[in-house]
Protein backbone atom coordinates (compact mmCIF):
# COMPACT_ATOMS: atom_id res chain seq x y z
CA UNK A 1 0.00 0.00 0.00
CA UNK A 2 0.89 3.62 -0.56
CA UNK A 3 2.40 5.24 2.69
CA UNK A 4 -0.23 8.06 1.61
CA UNK A 5 -2.75 6.02 1.32
CA UNK A 6 -2.03 4.47 4.47
CA UNK A 7 -1.94 7.71 6.38
CA UNK A 8 -5.22 8.22 5.15
CA UNK A 9 -6.65 5.33 6.51
CA UNK A 10 -4.90 5.48 10.04
CA UNK A 11 -4.02 7.91 12.85
CA UNK A 12 -1.15 9.83 11.91
CA UNK A 13 1.43 9.03 14.44
CA UNK A 14 4.79 11.48 15.02
CA UNK A 15 7.16 11.15 17.95
CA UNK A 16 9.02 14.21 19.87
CA UNK A 17 12.58 14.63 20.01
CA UNK A 18 12.75 17.31 23.00
CA UNK A 19 15.30 18.64 25.87
CA UNK A 20 12.82 17.03 28.44
CA UNK A 21 9.38 17.82 29.25
CA UNK A 22 9.74 21.28 29.70
CA UNK A 23 9.20 22.95 26.15
CA UNK A 24 9.15 26.98 24.62
CA UNK A 25 6.14 27.93 24.70
CA UNK A 26 5.75 28.43 21.33
CA UNK A 27 6.94 24.56 20.91
CA UNK A 28 3.69 23.83 23.23
CA UNK A 29 1.77 25.49 20.87
CA UNK A 30 2.89 23.45 18.10
CA UNK A 31 2.16 20.26 20.02
CA UNK A 32 -0.72 21.14 21.28
CA UNK A 33 -2.18 22.46 17.72
CA UNK A 34 -1.00 18.60 16.37
CA UNK A 35 -3.14 16.74 19.23
CA UNK A 36 -6.08 18.88 18.70
CA UNK A 37 -6.16 17.48 14.92
CA UNK A 38 -8.55 14.65 14.29
CA UNK A 39 -6.52 11.66 13.67
CA UNK A 40 -3.06 12.64 15.07
CA UNK A 41 -1.64 10.97 17.86
CA UNK A 42 1.96 11.20 20.26
CA UNK A 43 3.47 8.10 20.09
CA UNK A 44 6.86 8.48 21.41
CA UNK A 45 9.28 10.86 23.16
CA UNK A 46 12.68 10.69 22.87
CA UNK A 47 14.89 12.69 25.18
CA UNK A 48 18.75 13.01 25.58
CA UNK A 49 20.35 10.11 27.78
CA UNK A 50 20.11 10.56 31.45
CA UNK A 51 23.52 12.70 32.45
CA UNK A 52 23.85 14.12 29.55
CA UNK A 53 22.77 17.89 28.32
CA UNK A 54 22.36 18.82 24.64
CA UNK A 55 24.16 22.12 24.77
CA UNK A 56 23.51 24.57 21.84
CA UNK A 57 27.02 25.01 20.25
CA UNK A 58 29.19 28.27 19.62
CA UNK A 59 30.01 29.00 16.17
CA UNK A 60 33.63 29.72 15.99
CA UNK A 61 34.20 33.42 15.03
CA UNK A 62 36.98 36.27 14.69
CA UNK A 63 35.98 37.81 17.80
CA UNK A 64 34.30 36.99 21.12
CA UNK A 65 30.67 37.44 21.42
CA UNK A 66 30.13 38.51 24.85
CA UNK A 67 27.68 41.19 24.08
CA UNK A 68 25.52 39.38 21.73
CA UNK A 69 25.29 36.46 24.17
CA UNK A 70 24.16 38.70 27.11
CA UNK A 71 22.20 40.87 25.37
CA UNK A 72 20.69 37.04 23.82
CA UNK A 73 19.85 36.17 26.95
CA UNK A 74 17.91 39.27 28.90
CA UNK A 75 15.65 39.07 25.53
CA UNK A 76 12.62 37.13 26.89
CA UNK A 77 9.94 36.68 24.77
CA UNK A 78 6.25 35.27 25.31
CA UNK A 79 7.46 32.61 22.50
CA UNK A 80 10.44 31.53 24.89
CA UNK A 81 8.60 31.07 28.23
CA UNK A 82 9.56 27.56 29.84
CA UNK A 83 6.14 25.62 29.93
CA UNK A 84 5.69 22.12 31.82
CA UNK A 85 4.28 19.45 29.85
CA UNK A 86 4.94 16.71 31.86
CA UNK A 87 0.99 15.99 32.56
CA UNK A 88 0.42 16.72 29.37
CA UNK A 89 2.99 13.73 28.25
CA UNK A 90 2.46 11.23 31.34
CA UNK A 91 0.84 8.68 29.27
CA UNK A 92 3.33 8.93 26.34
CA UNK A 93 6.57 6.20 25.97
CA UNK A 94 10.10 7.10 26.51
CA UNK A 95 12.82 6.34 25.11
CA UNK A 96 16.15 7.98 26.15
CA UNK A 97 19.00 8.13 23.01
CA UNK A 98 22.20 7.14 24.62
CA UNK A 99 23.97 7.26 21.08
CA UNK A 100 23.47 10.70 19.89
CA UNK A 101 24.31 14.17 21.76
CA UNK A 102 24.67 17.52 20.46
CA UNK A 103 28.16 16.28 19.86
CA UNK A 104 28.73 15.73 15.76
CA UNK A 105 31.11 13.56 16.27
CA UNK A 106 29.04 11.16 18.66
CA UNK A 107 28.60 7.96 17.83
CA UNK A 108 24.85 7.11 15.90
CA UNK A 109 22.13 5.35 17.93
CA UNK A 110 22.89 1.69 18.01
CA UNK A 111 20.41 -0.70 16.44
CA UNK A 112 18.30 -1.62 19.69
CA UNK A 113 17.89 2.01 20.01
CA UNK A 114 16.60 2.46 15.99
CA UNK A 115 14.60 -0.38 16.49
CA UNK A 116 12.32 0.98 19.29
CA UNK A 117 11.90 3.97 17.32
CA UNK A 118 10.76 2.01 14.71
CA UNK A 119 8.47 -0.43 16.27
CA UNK A 120 6.51 2.78 17.30
CA UNK A 121 5.52 2.98 13.86
CA UNK A 122 6.34 6.71 13.39
CA UNK A 123 5.22 9.10 10.69
CA UNK A 124 7.14 11.72 11.23
CA UNK A 125 9.75 13.11 14.05
CA UNK A 126 9.68 16.79 15.66
CA UNK A 127 12.54 17.46 16.73
CA UNK A 128 12.60 20.25 19.61
CA UNK A 129 16.53 19.44 21.20
CA UNK A 130 19.76 20.06 20.18
CA UNK A 131 20.38 16.06 19.71
CA UNK A 132 21.72 14.59 16.29
CA UNK A 133 19.07 13.56 14.61
CA UNK A 134 21.34 12.26 12.14
CA UNK A 135 20.93 8.63 13.36
CA UNK A 136 16.91 8.86 13.04
CA UNK A 137 16.23 10.46 9.53
CA UNK A 138 14.86 7.25 8.37
CA UNK A 139 13.45 6.18 11.50
CA UNK A 140 9.88 7.46 10.59
CA UNK A 141 7.69 7.55 6.96
CA UNK A 142 8.56 11.21 6.74
CA UNK A 143 11.47 11.59 8.72
CA UNK A 144 12.68 13.97 10.93
CA UNK A 145 10.58 17.83 10.83
CA UNK A 146 12.73 20.95 11.80
CA UNK A 147 11.92 24.44 11.88
CA UNK A 148 14.92 26.71 10.48
CA UNK A 149 14.80 29.79 12.87
CA UNK A 150 15.44 26.77 15.56
CA UNK A 151 18.12 25.37 13.25
CA UNK A 152 19.74 28.36 13.56
CA UNK A 153 18.77 28.88 17.16
CA UNK A 154 20.95 25.28 17.47
CA UNK A 155 23.64 26.43 15.33
CA UNK A 156 24.94 29.43 17.22
CA UNK A 157 23.14 31.52 15.11
CA UNK A 158 20.62 32.92 17.39
CA UNK A 159 16.89 33.52 17.52
CA UNK A 160 15.09 34.91 14.16
CA UNK A 161 14.77 38.52 13.22
CA UNK A 162 18.40 40.15 14.53
CA UNK A 163 19.76 40.36 11.49
CA UNK A 164 16.38 41.32 9.52
CA UNK A 165 16.15 44.16 12.36
CA UNK A 166 19.99 44.80 11.68
CA UNK A 167 19.15 45.34 7.99
CA UNK A 168 16.26 47.47 8.51
CA UNK A 169 14.38 44.32 6.42
CA UNK A 170 10.77 44.47 6.21
CA UNK A 171 9.66 40.55 6.54
CA UNK A 172 11.82 37.79 8.22
CA UNK A 173 11.65 34.42 6.02
CA UNK A 174 11.30 30.69 8.44
CA UNK A 175 10.88 27.42 7.09
CA UNK A 176 9.70 23.93 8.09
CA UNK A 177 12.05 21.34 7.03
CA UNK A 178 12.26 17.82 6.57
CA UNK A 179 16.18 17.05 7.53
CA UNK A 180 18.44 14.83 4.90
CA UNK A 181 21.72 13.85 5.36
CA UNK A 182 22.50 16.04 2.44
CA UNK A 183 24.06 19.45 3.96
CA UNK A 184 22.10 22.39 2.78
CA UNK A 185 19.68 20.24 0.80
CA UNK A 186 16.79 19.64 3.41
CA UNK A 187 13.44 19.63 2.23
CA UNK A 188 10.90 22.31 2.52
CA UNK A 189 7.73 21.70 3.96
CA UNK A 190 6.16 25.21 4.80
CA UNK A 191 8.15 28.33 4.29
CA UNK A 192 6.51 31.75 5.08
CA UNK A 193 7.30 35.76 5.83
CA UNK A 194 6.50 37.45 8.73
CA UNK A 195 6.77 41.02 9.72
CA UNK A 196 9.46 42.64 11.12
CA UNK A 197 9.05 44.67 14.30
CA UNK A 198 11.90 47.02 13.47
CA UNK A 199 11.22 48.58 17.27
CA UNK A 200 11.75 45.17 19.15
CA UNK A 201 13.70 41.72 18.53
CA UNK A 202 11.26 40.41 21.15
CA UNK A 203 8.18 41.04 19.29
CA UNK A 204 9.96 40.10 15.77
CA UNK A 205 10.61 36.39 17.72
CA UNK A 206 6.91 35.72 19.10
CA UNK A 207 6.03 36.81 15.28
CA UNK A 208 7.71 34.07 13.58
CA UNK A 209 7.77 31.61 16.38
CA UNK A 210 3.77 31.52 17.08
CA UNK A 211 2.88 32.43 13.64
CA UNK A 212 4.41 29.26 12.52
CA UNK A 213 3.72 27.13 15.39
CA UNK A 214 0.90 25.51 13.18
CA UNK A 215 2.69 24.23 9.94
CA UNK A 216 3.40 20.65 11.45
CA UNK A 217 0.10 20.38 11.52
CA UNK A 218 -0.84 21.57 8.49
CA UNK A 219 1.90 19.12 6.84
CA UNK A 220 -0.60 16.54 8.73
CA UNK A 221 -3.64 18.06 6.55
CA UNK A 222 -1.87 17.18 3.50
CA UNK A 223 -1.01 13.98 4.44
CA UNK A 224 -4.33 13.38 5.58
CA UNK A 225 -5.96 14.42 2.08
CA UNK A 226 -3.63 12.67 0.10
CA UNK A 227 -1.45 15.61 -1.16
CA UNK A 228 1.90 14.75 0.29
CA UNK A 229 4.13 14.49 -3.35
CA UNK A 230 6.18 17.23 -1.53
CA UNK A 231 7.42 15.65 1.74
CA UNK A 232 9.48 13.39 -0.88
CA UNK A 233 10.65 16.59 -3.11
CA UNK A 234 13.41 17.78 -4.44
CA UNK A 235 14.54 20.36 -2.43
CA UNK A 236 14.54 23.46 -3.75
CA UNK A 237 17.48 26.00 -4.48
CA UNK A 238 17.21 28.50 -1.96
CA UNK A 239 19.56 29.69 0.61
CA UNK A 240 20.19 27.17 3.73
CA UNK A 241 23.11 28.65 5.19
CA UNK A 242 22.32 29.68 9.20
CA UNK A 243 22.78 33.53 9.92
CA UNK A 244 26.39 33.87 11.53
CA UNK A 245 26.78 35.34 15.03
CA UNK A 246 27.19 39.09 15.00
CA UNK A 247 29.80 40.64 16.93
CA UNK A 248 30.07 42.87 19.73
CA UNK A 249 30.31 46.10 16.98
CA UNK A 250 27.47 44.68 15.42
CA UNK A 251 25.18 43.90 18.44
CA UNK A 252 25.76 47.58 19.66
CA UNK A 253 24.85 49.02 16.12
CA UNK A 254 21.91 46.76 16.32
CA UNK A 255 21.16 48.39 20.00
CA UNK A 256 21.47 51.86 18.67
CA UNK A 257 19.01 50.95 15.42
CA UNK A 258 16.52 49.20 17.80
CA UNK A 259 15.99 52.03 19.69
CA UNK A 260 16.29 54.56 16.86
CA UNK A 261 13.29 52.36 15.47
CA UNK A 262 11.42 52.31 19.00
CA UNK A 263 11.76 56.37 19.45
CA UNK A 264 10.53 56.90 15.50
CA UNK A 265 7.58 54.78 16.41
CA UNK A 266 6.81 56.12 19.75
CA UNK A 267 7.12 60.02 18.10
CA UNK A 268 4.83 58.85 15.18
CA UNK A 269 2.21 57.29 17.21
CA UNK A 270 2.06 60.56 19.41
CA UNK A 271 1.75 63.03 16.37
CA UNK A 272 -0.17 60.57 13.73
CA UNK A 273 -2.58 57.96 13.96
CA UNK A 274 -4.15 55.64 10.78
CA UNK A 275 -8.03 56.10 9.89
CA UNK A 276 -9.14 53.78 7.60
CA UNK A 277 -12.43 55.04 4.93
CA UNK A 278 -13.59 53.79 2.11
CA UNK A 279 -13.16 55.25 -1.33
CA UNK A 280 -15.42 54.90 -4.29
CA UNK A 281 -14.39 55.12 -8.31
CA UNK A 282 -17.04 55.54 -11.00
CA UNK A 283 -15.57 53.90 -13.32
CA UNK A 284 -15.27 50.12 -14.43
CA UNK A 285 -12.52 48.19 -13.09
CA UNK A 286 -10.83 47.84 -15.97
CA UNK A 287 -9.95 51.33 -15.31
CA UNK A 288 -7.65 50.26 -12.80
CA UNK A 289 -5.09 49.01 -15.15
CA UNK A 290 -4.57 52.77 -16.52
CA UNK A 291 -2.37 54.66 -14.14
CA UNK A 292 -3.88 55.21 -11.23
CA UNK A 293 -2.73 59.19 -11.38
CA UNK A 294 -6.36 59.83 -13.92
CA UNK A 295 -8.58 58.12 -11.95
CA UNK A 296 -10.72 60.12 -9.41
CA UNK A 297 -11.34 59.01 -5.82
CA UNK A 298 -14.34 59.94 -4.20
CA UNK A 299 -13.56 59.58 -0.24
CA UNK A 300 -16.20 58.68 2.62
CA UNK A 301 -15.68 60.89 5.34
CA UNK A 302 -13.74 58.55 8.29
CA UNK A 303 -17.15 57.26 10.61
CA UNK A 304 -14.91 58.63 13.74
CA UNK A 305 -16.42 57.68 17.43
CA UNK A 306 -13.81 54.67 17.36
CA UNK A 307 -14.14 52.90 14.38
CA UNK A 308 -12.90 53.14 11.01
CA UNK A 309 -14.47 50.96 7.73
CA UNK A 310 -12.43 48.90 5.50
CA UNK A 311 -12.89 45.94 2.29
CA UNK A 312 -15.21 47.57 0.27
CA UNK A 313 -17.66 45.30 -1.79
CA UNK A 314 -19.85 46.80 -4.21
CA UNK A 315 -23.09 45.19 -5.85
CA UNK A 316 -26.02 46.51 -8.08
CA UNK A 317 -29.39 45.00 -6.64
CA UNK A 318 -32.56 46.69 -8.00
CA UNK A 319 -30.93 49.41 -10.03
CA UNK A 320 -29.28 50.45 -6.87
CA UNK A 321 -25.45 50.24 -6.07
CA UNK A 322 -24.83 48.88 -2.33
CA UNK A 323 -21.32 48.78 -0.54
CA UNK A 324 -20.83 45.63 1.93
CA UNK A 325 -17.61 46.55 3.97
CA UNK A 326 -16.23 45.97 7.76
CA UNK A 327 -17.00 48.48 10.15
CA UNK A 328 -14.43 47.62 13.08
CA UNK A 329 -15.07 49.34 16.58
CA UNK A 330 -12.04 49.93 18.79
CA UNK A 331 -13.46 49.66 21.72
CA UNK A 332 -14.48 45.72 21.26
CA UNK A 333 -11.87 44.86 18.71
CA UNK A 334 -14.77 43.33 16.41
CA UNK A 335 -15.38 43.78 12.85
CA UNK A 336 -19.38 43.18 11.69
CA UNK A 337 -20.25 43.34 7.92
CA UNK A 338 -22.09 46.58 7.57
CA UNK A 339 -24.21 47.93 4.44
CA UNK A 340 -24.66 51.38 3.04
CA UNK A 341 -25.84 52.80 -0.59
CA UNK A 342 -22.93 54.02 -2.31
CA UNK A 343 -24.34 57.57 -2.82
CA UNK A 344 -23.42 57.72 1.10
CA UNK A 345 -20.90 60.32 1.88
CA UNK A 346 -20.02 58.82 5.21
CA UNK A 347 -20.41 55.17 7.13
CA UNK A 348 -23.60 55.31 9.14
CA UNK A 349 -23.47 55.68 12.78
CA UNK A 350 -23.87 53.57 14.37
CA UNK A 351 -23.23 50.65 11.45
CA UNK A 352 -26.38 49.09 9.55
CA UNK A 353 -25.57 45.38 9.92
CA UNK A 354 -25.45 42.94 7.11
CA UNK A 355 -24.95 40.08 8.84
CA UNK A 356 -23.97 40.18 12.47
CA UNK A 357 -22.17 37.29 14.36
CA UNK A 358 -20.79 37.04 17.88
CA UNK A 359 -16.88 36.95 15.92
CA UNK A 360 -14.94 39.10 14.18
CA UNK A 361 -15.73 39.45 10.78
CA UNK A 362 -14.17 40.60 7.72
CA UNK A 363 -13.94 41.02 3.58
CA UNK A 364 -17.25 40.33 2.80
CA UNK A 365 -16.33 38.52 -0.72
CA UNK A 366 -19.39 38.95 -2.54
CA UNK A 367 -20.72 36.58 -5.75
CA UNK A 368 -23.59 36.62 -7.52
CA UNK A 369 -25.26 33.09 -9.28
CA UNK A 370 -28.38 33.06 -11.12
CA UNK A 371 -29.48 36.17 -10.24
CA UNK A 372 -28.78 35.79 -6.40
CA UNK A 373 -26.14 37.21 -4.28
CA UNK A 374 -23.71 35.30 -1.99
CA UNK A 375 -21.48 36.34 0.91
CA UNK A 376 -18.35 34.89 2.04
CA UNK A 377 -16.78 36.90 4.99
CA UNK A 378 -14.07 36.19 6.68
CA UNK A 379 -14.72 34.42 10.19
CA UNK A 380 -11.35 32.84 11.39
CA UNK A 381 -12.43 32.79 14.80
CA UNK A 382 -15.35 30.63 14.23
CA UNK A 383 -13.11 28.52 12.60
CA UNK A 384 -15.13 27.76 9.80
CA UNK A 385 -16.03 29.18 5.94
CA UNK A 386 -19.61 29.89 5.79
CA UNK A 387 -21.77 31.39 2.52
CA UNK A 388 -24.32 33.79 3.27
CA UNK A 389 -27.47 34.37 0.67
CA UNK A 390 -28.81 38.25 0.05
CA UNK A 391 -33.16 37.70 1.15
CA UNK A 392 -35.57 40.98 0.58
CA UNK A 393 -37.72 42.21 3.54
CA UNK A 394 -41.22 42.84 3.19
CA UNK A 395 -42.59 45.94 5.56
CA UNK A 396 -45.34 44.88 7.83
CA UNK A 397 -47.03 48.47 5.89
CA UNK A 398 -47.25 46.43 2.84
CA UNK A 399 -44.43 49.00 1.07
CA UNK A 400 -41.31 47.04 -0.36
CA UNK A 401 -37.75 48.58 0.75
CA UNK A 402 -34.78 48.57 -0.58
CA UNK A 403 -33.13 44.73 -0.73
CA UNK A 404 -32.93 43.00 2.72
CA UNK A 405 -29.94 40.60 3.61
CA UNK A 406 -29.05 38.84 6.19
CA UNK A 407 -26.83 35.85 7.22
CA UNK A 408 -27.09 32.60 8.66
CA UNK A 409 -26.28 28.91 8.60
CA UNK A 410 -28.91 26.66 6.60
CA UNK A 411 -30.89 24.80 9.12
CA UNK A 412 -33.51 24.91 10.84
CA UNK A 413 -36.46 27.99 9.65
CA UNK A 414 -36.56 30.98 11.92
CA UNK A 415 -37.77 34.48 11.91
CA UNK A 416 -36.91 38.09 13.41
CA UNK A 417 -37.85 41.63 13.23
CA UNK A 418 -36.21 44.35 12.27
CA UNK A 419 -36.57 48.01 11.03
CA UNK A 420 -35.89 48.34 7.51
CA UNK A 421 -35.18 51.93 5.77
CA UNK A 422 -35.64 53.48 8.64
CA UNK A 423 -39.39 52.70 7.91
CA UNK A 424 -41.83 49.79 10.06
CA UNK A 425 -40.79 46.65 11.24
CA UNK A 426 -39.83 43.83 8.59
CA UNK A 427 -40.37 40.28 8.94
CA UNK A 428 -37.50 38.42 7.82
CA UNK A 429 -37.85 34.52 7.10
CA UNK A 430 -34.44 33.15 8.09
CA UNK A 431 -32.56 29.83 8.24
CA UNK A 432 -30.60 28.96 10.90
CA UNK A 433 -29.91 31.67 13.67
CA UNK A 434 -31.74 34.80 14.72
CA UNK A 435 -30.49 37.80 14.13
CA UNK A 436 -30.76 41.56 13.40
CA UNK A 437 -31.10 42.66 10.18
CA UNK A 438 -30.29 45.17 7.38
CA UNK A 439 -30.69 46.64 3.86
CA UNK A 440 -28.55 46.11 1.11
CA UNK A 441 -26.21 43.23 2.18
CA UNK A 442 -27.04 39.10 2.33
CA UNK A 443 -27.88 36.10 3.78
CA UNK A 444 -27.94 32.44 3.65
Amino acid sequence: MDPDEGARLRPIRFGILGPGTAFRAWQVRSIEALLAQPGVQLGLLMLPGAGRRSPRPIRPGPRDRFLFRTYGELVRPRAFWTVDMAHRLRDIDVLRLHGSTADQSAPPLDESELRRIEDHDLDFILRFDATNARGILRAARYGVWSFRHDEGFREGGGPPGFWEIYNGESVVETRLLRLTDRHGEDIVLRRGFFKTALHSWTRTIDEVCFGSARWPTLVCRDIQSGRADHLEGVPPAIDSAVPRRPTDTETLRFLARQTRNAIRRADKGLRHHEEWSIGIVEAPIAAFLEPTDRLEVRWLRPPGDGRFVADPFGVEFDGAVHVLYEDFDYRSSKGTIATMPATAEQAPSPPVQAIELPVHASYPYLLVDHGEIYCIPETHEAREVSLYRAIECSRSDGKRPPPCSRASRRSTARSSSTKADGGSPARIRMRGRTSTSSCGTPRP
